[in-house]
């Protein structure tokens, strides 16, 4: 079966338990699990991997068989489907070294390990359990044995979780049974499990993490996956456990790392498919956490984007920047022992482990080598564990060459308790696969006559490069003038990339993009990345380079300030409008109107560009909070018909004064709270209420209410008071350890859009009904309450407090990414079409490049 076609389908082990009285019974069900996997029907949807001892079970000297089975094969609790047979004798009691529970048999050690997965799941595994009932010649105390047993599977008071119990004589009998049984159990399996119960934090995050590696990196990645099984290498650090090479292929990942009390060490070439094995170790991990509610929730973090210094700090910064695990949550998860880290990417600091660093570099920020990241995680364990480093579980991916220095193996031998070594493929096979490959007959002469394409051919990802690289390609092309090795790999990378970029996919993609302007944006992302997950909502304006930065930040403040004065002026200018044109005629109404809205968009133009571009967090809050004191003061100054200078200067003076001191702190808060500066795009991602801290900012806007009632009047301290009670709360309320993974494209920025628009229409509506009902209680005129409950409308200014601020920065932020590097405006749809053209890999709402080596490809082509 192809890989492209494997990855689609939904994969079933199934584990075949017996004693050994039952040989030609286990080989009848081999065959015709294989046949059946031969079928259309099953192979569309299922693949079915067989776990029997006898294929990959050694015999070991001096060892009980069944501890030699639990080291070698899958446990059988984790399987799909457990086939268990008996007939003569149930086998040879052993005792558990590690338990020290004594079993009648291994078979029913297997069986019994099944069972009690299954009363904790309820839905696996599925435990088929066959009888055969011929007549046998066994000894009185062995058929005494068996039949007790399985009258414990039909007594009330045994078993209860048994899925067929069925009878046979002859092996006929019992392949139709497996023929009838095991189409239906898959039939079952594939059905979604409904769970309509209330989801806690730590189901949100293993749903989202199952959405983002297994449904969308595995699903998305079935292209790059090897179209030949990789073969692996395992070893203990405990020369008792170490296995004979002939044992050493097609075992279980999660076997592996349970065998290495879950700290191991997975080493692979480039291009050998560590990083997918890695996501596929990450499944079977997810599956149990889904299982057992006190499994640890497995993580993928990449090593090459460590900044150095404190383990634990980054790991938290990558729980929320990746994650969007809030800080708190992330804390919480890390001192609780709930997490499985996967680690990858560590050879990206080998590649600047040679860097100088200047003489006044801050100690603080140690070099980032392979040697010093291991470190850090062997103090991270500590910190977190203290002295019971036993519970730790990790698993690092790695290249031989990142973890081959003296004091490296050293720091491995003590932290991992086994290694696992993706092996090559046999050439045999991978020339095997070409030659059987329409379109590759010049790469399959080229093969065998040059060296270096036969060491690259054994390499999943090179294999799979070559077959895109080089089809319909003669043998002349594909050899070339046999450069060296690294010269050879550059040529093929430039090959693969230009046959992607100019597929038939590309030139039929309803979002069609120029080759041009699809190698600009791919050189712009691969030069920034830095093989962590690309996140649209959370591109930073340091990705601008300094220049285009410093006109991003110019722009950006210049382009927030103008917005904040059209909410504050607009609403300002209409009341004037609507007061005036029933004084005076049209012509006066809008030239006051006008004259209030220029000047008033003026004095927040310029106070909110100052806040934005020179201020950073309290400080701008406090030059927003001037900005519109001064506003307030001209509002006042404005009333009086019949003087140049509107309305009364001194109780402008005043009421300006006032305003600015009480908002002064709101802005300043909410710009704290919201981390809001023009250097950082932190979009509101999540929306969640706590009302004890709520009810804090209710008090607050209280308070205030009663400052502006001592000292300006009931109605504005009425109208004062409720606009300064709901922001309060609001922004006091504000949640941010909430668990939130993004399974959409630039799902955060849209998120902040919608809250932004949510919040903005409360307040304008909660702000215009009281400040409506104030005045018109005050002055006993309607219409005068309604026209000052128009200005109240400048509370959509809460749009921009609320995650205006973060969509505003992003679109600004996207148009200088078009301005200086020709990134596409459209840039959701240029990411998917660059995944359609298998250039780039879609993790749920995030991007990445299929492989490391095509990212630095597409690195070294920028060409500004």
């Amino acid at each position: 079966m192809s890989a492209a076609r494997s990855m689609r389908v939904l994969p079933v082990s199934i584990f075949l338990s017996s004693p050994g009285d039952l040989h030609a019974e286990r080989n009848g069900i081999k065959n015709r699990i294989s046949l059946l996997q031969k079928n259309r029907g099953i192979s569309s949807e299922f693949r079915l991997d067989l776990y029997a001892y006898e294929d990959d079970v050694p015999p070991v000297a001096g060892e009980p068989p069944q501890i030699s089975v639990d080291r070698y094969l899958i446990d059988p609790a984790d399987v799909d489907v457990l086939i268990c047979m008996m007939w003569s004798k149930i086998g040879s009691s052993f005792t558990h070294p590690s338990t020290g529970v004594t079993y009648p048999s291994g078979t029913i050690y297997e069986f019994e390990r099944a069972y009690e997965r299954y009363r904790l799941t309820g839905r696996k595994p599925v435990i088929l359990f066959y009888h055969c009932t011929r007549p046998s010649e066994g000894s009185a105390a062995d058929l005494e044995a068996v039949r007790a047993f399985v009258a414990r599977l039909q007594s009330p008071n045994g078993y209860q979780a048994i899925f067929h119990h069925r009878r046979f004589e002859t092996q006929d009998e019992l392949l139709s049974s497996i023929d009838r049984d095991l189409p239906q159990i898959l039939r079952e399996l594939n059905q979604p499990v409904r769970d309509d119960a209330p989801r806690s934090s730590r189901d949100s995050l293993i749903a989202k993490i199952r959405s983002l590696w297994v449904d969308g990196f595995l699903e998305s990645t079935f292209d790059s996956v090897p179209p030949l099984p990789v073969a692996y290498e395992y070893q203990s650090t405990s020369p008792t456990a170490a296995l004979p090479e002939a044992a050493l292929t097609g075992l279980s990942l999660k076997s592996h790392f349970r065998k290495s009390d879950c700290r191991l060490l997975m080493e692979a070439r480039a291009g050998a498919g560590k990083s997918i094995a890695l996501v596929q170790l990450l499944a079977y991990l997810i599956d149990e956490a889904v299982r057992d509610r006190t499994a640890k929730i497995p993580v993928i973090f990449d090593l090459s984007a460590w900044t150095g210094g404190s383990m634990r700090r980054w790991i938290v910064e990558e729980l929320d920047r990746l994650y969007l695990v809030g800080r708190t949550a992330a804390r919480r998860l890390i001192d609780n022992n709930e997490l499985i880290y996967l680690f990858d990417g560590i050879e990206g600091l080998a590649e600047i482990a040679d860097v100088a660093f200047d003489s006044d570099q801050n100690a603080s920020n140690p070099i980032r080598t392979p040697l010093a990241c291991l470190e850090a995680i062997d103090n991270f364990r500590t910190d977190v564990l203290g002295a019971d480093t036993t519970e730790f579980s990790a698993c690092v991916a790695a290249r031989p060459e990142s973890v081959s220095a003296s004091e490296t193996k050293q720091l491995v031998s003590k932290m991992f308790r086994s290694r696992i070594t993706l092996m090559p493929l046999a050439i045999e096979e991978s020339e095997r696969y070409v030659d059987n490959e329409p379109g590759l007959e010049g790469l399959a002469q080229a093969v065998r006559a040059d060296d270096v394409l036969r060491r690259l051919l054994v390499r999943p990802l090179f294999l799979h490069l070559m077959t895109i690289a080089y089809r319909d390609q003669p043998v002349s092309v594909v050899i070339g003038d046999c450069p060296p090795e690294q010269e050879r790999i550059r040529d093929l990378l430039t090959r693969y990339c230009g046959s992607r970029l100019r597929s038939e996919v590309a030139l039929a993609s309803a979002d069609h993009f120029s080759l041009r302007e699809t190698r600009q944006a791919l050189s712009w992302i691969a030069s920034r990345q830095n093989r962590s997950l690309f996140l649209m909502e959370l591109m930073q304006p340091e990705a601008l380079g300094e220049g285009p930065q410093q006109s991003y930040r110019t722009i950006g403040s210049l382009i927030l300030a103008i917005l904040l004065g059209l909410f504050c002026s607009i609403p300002c200018a209409t009341a004037a409008w609507m007061e005036w044109r029933t004084a005076h005629d049209a012509g006066v109404a809008w030239s006051k109107a006008i004259w209030l809205f220029v000047n008033a968009q003026s004095i927040v133009l310029i106070g909110g560009f100052l806040a934005f571009r020179y201020l950073r967090g309290w400080k701008s809050g406090i030059g927003l909070g001037v900005a519109f004191g001064a506003v307030r003061g001209l509002v006042v100054m404005q009333g009086a018909p019949d003087s140049p200078l509107p309305g009364s200067v001194r109780d402008g003076l005043v009421q300006g004064l006032i305003t600015a001191v009480v908002t002064a702190p709101y802005f300043s808060v909410c710009l704290e709270v919201m981390k809001y500066q023009i250097d950082r795009i932190v979009p509101l991602r999540t929306f969640s209420w706590n009302w004890k801290r709520g009810l804090y900012g209710f008090l607050m806007g209280l308070l205030v209410g009663v400052l502006f009632w001592t000292f300006l009047g009931a109605a504005r301290g009425i109208s004062f008071g409720v606009a300064g009670a709901f922001i309060g709360s609001l922004l006091l309320s504000l949640n941010f350890a909430g668990v939130y993974v993004p399974v959409s494209v630039n799902q955060g920025i849209r998120r902040s859009v919608r809250t932004a628009t949510l919040v903005a229409i409360l307040a304008t509506s909660v702000t215009f009904v009281a400040v409506t009902f104030a005045y018109s209680l005050a002055t006993k005129d309607f219409g005068e309450g309604i026209e000052n409950g128009v200005r109240g409308l400048s509370a959509s200014v809460a749009w921009l407090m609320f995650g205006g601020v973060p969509v505003a920065q992003h679109y600004i932020f996207r148009v200088m990414a078009k301005r200086y590097y020709e990134v596409p405006l459209k840039l959701g749809a240029f990411l998917r079409f660059a995944t359609k053209l298998h250039l780039l890999q879609q993790v749920g709402g995030a991007f990445s490049f299929r492989h490391e080596l095509i990212r630095q490809y597409f690195s070294l082509q920028q060409e500004r």
